[in-house]
Formats: structure tokens, sequence, C-alpha cells
């Protein structure tokens, strides 16, 4: 079976054009940040009250963006998160709703991609979501920006937020992890 290729040039084109405030987080952002890797998909955060969702559904509508209008209400609404195919390509909707959310989206950074301006998840954040996560490609994915970033990165910062996430999403392996990386590699 072949695998259309995914069309992000697309996707972030349309992004920037629906006016919604984003950050790029997941595979695409530890690809910028760390090493590229495959990914198939794009992982957003952005905050959006109900007016914003009106606004964005009837926006993507006139773009002929691939969605279900009842299932992205009912999703952003319980399960604050929704998806939509732009370009063919799949599109997550992470709609924030903690602090650490809201401060990963307020300490995005400038990336491009594909010749495309586009705001990216900070090292320190991505390496927070990428350590809460635990799966093994997202250690991996880690340690790929903790080693890009080496002392540049902000410890206090990730040490700070990987206590509070702890106690806010029940995990206490987020500072272990984050201590294992220091332990386990060059670091500039």
């Amino acid at each position: 079976m072949l695998i259309a290729k995914p069309d992000f040039k697309s996707v972030f084109r349309f992004l920037n054009a629906s006016e919604i405030r984003f950050v790029v987080v997941g595979g695409i952002a530890a690809g910028i940040l760390g090493e590229p890797r495959a990914t198939t998909d794009v992982d957003i955060i952005t905050f959006m009250p109900k007016e914003d969702l009106d606004g964005f559904l009837r926006f993507a509508g006139k773009k002929k963006v691939k969605l279900s209008e009842k299932l992205i209400r009912k999703n952003a609404y319980s399960d604050a998160f929704f998806r939509v195919y732009i370009a063919g390509t799949q599109v997550d909707f992470i709609l924030g709703e903690s602090d650490f959310e809201f401060q990963v989206l307020t300490r995005a950074i400038k990336g491009k991609l594909y010749g495309v301006k586009i705001p990216v998840a900070s090292p320190e954040d991505m390496i927070l979501m990428k350590l809460v996560s635990g799966r093994a490609l997202d250690l991996i994915d880690a340690k790929a920006i903790q080693l890009r970033y080496g002392k540049k990165l902000d410890d206090g910062y990730i040490e700070k937020w990987g206590k509070r996430l702890k106690v806010q999403r029940g995990r206490g392996h987020v500072i272990e992890h984050w201590k294992k990386l220091l332990k386990s590699g060059y670091r500039e």
C-alpha cells in the first residue's frame, strides 16, 4: 500500500492564514530541534475558545479542509483535541488548557520548514513533553534535543516544570528521565 507524501508546506500556509495562535510540537518539532526523523502528521497546541473554533471551522470550510464539524465540536470540548486533514495531511489540534501548555505557546521560537515560517516549541518545552510521554521514541527525541542544545538549555526551567508536571499529571518519572539524559551523554 502506498502512503501519500504529507504536504507540510500547505498545512503551515493554511495554519498561518487561519490566524489562530499555534505552536508546532510532536515529531516535526523534535526533528527541527534535535535529529530529523520521519513523521506523517502535524501536531499543534492552540488555545481556542468556542468563538474562535466557530471562526476556524468557517475558514476551514472555505478552504475545503477535510473535517467532521460535528465530531470536532464534540471532541474539542470533551477531549481538548480534534483532527483535520489539510491537503491530505493529518493535523492534530491539542487545545491547550494547562499552565504548561500556555507556556509552550508563549515561549515558542521561530522556525522555518519548506520555506514557511512557523512557531515551534522551545527546546526545553519539547524535552519536557517528550519526558512526560516516556515512550521510547520520545526519549530518543528528548536526548537528541539535549545533545544539540547542551548547556544552552535552561536546566532550572526544565527542573521546575518537571516537578510541576509530576504533580499535575501524576507521573514521577519526568525528573528521573531528565537526570538520566544528563548523565548519559556528552553535553557541551
